[in-house]
């Protein structure tokens, strides 16, 4: 409760500062993403809009690419197999799980690009998960998989 809060109240401090603030949401949720973007552009220094010359000598205004779309990090959408756990079958899991975890961290690096500063919102509980009794879905997992508190 109040995660969006505040990551969007740290998002906008970060953006005040002049920060460019790369934003993420754990989970399927696109509407938290939408706040986000909206708490940094609203913070940004200049608003997110800075002027520019048209082709014919013309101030217009065009969105500063210091504003980012909030990327999700999803280890729910990503599943695998739930057949039984025999040997065979842990060990594809484990092969599916180590390529969900490249595929986030490729993810998170490739937007990181040319930021200040990233943050993450999670999604639920930390351990909250697909199922109960595993950590897919959770933050946890996207925490681990990306080696960040």
């Amino acid at each position: 409760v109040g995660k969006t809060t505040v990551a969007c109240g740290l998002m906008a401090a970060c953006a005040q500062r002049g920060l460019i603030v790369q934003p993420f949401k754990v989970g399927p949720d696109f509407l938290d993403g939408m706040h986000h973007e909206a708490a940094i552009r609203s913070s940004s220094v200049d608003g997110g809009i800075v002027a520019a010359n048209n082709s014919k000598g013309r101030s217009s205004d065009f969105r500063k690419t210091n504003i980012r779309k909030s990327i999700n990090l999803d280890g729910w959408m990503m599943e695998h197999d739930d057949a039984e756990d025999d040997t065979e079958n842990q060990k594809q899991k484990q092969q599916q799980n180590q390529t969900k975890g490249d595929v986030i961290r490729q993810t998170f690096l490739r937007h990181s690009i040319g930021s200040d500063i990233c943050i993450i919102e999670g999604v639920m509980g930390l351990y909250d998960s697909k199922n109960g009794t595993s950590d897919d879905g959770s933050s946890a997992q996207i925490a681990k998989y990306l080696n960040c508190p």
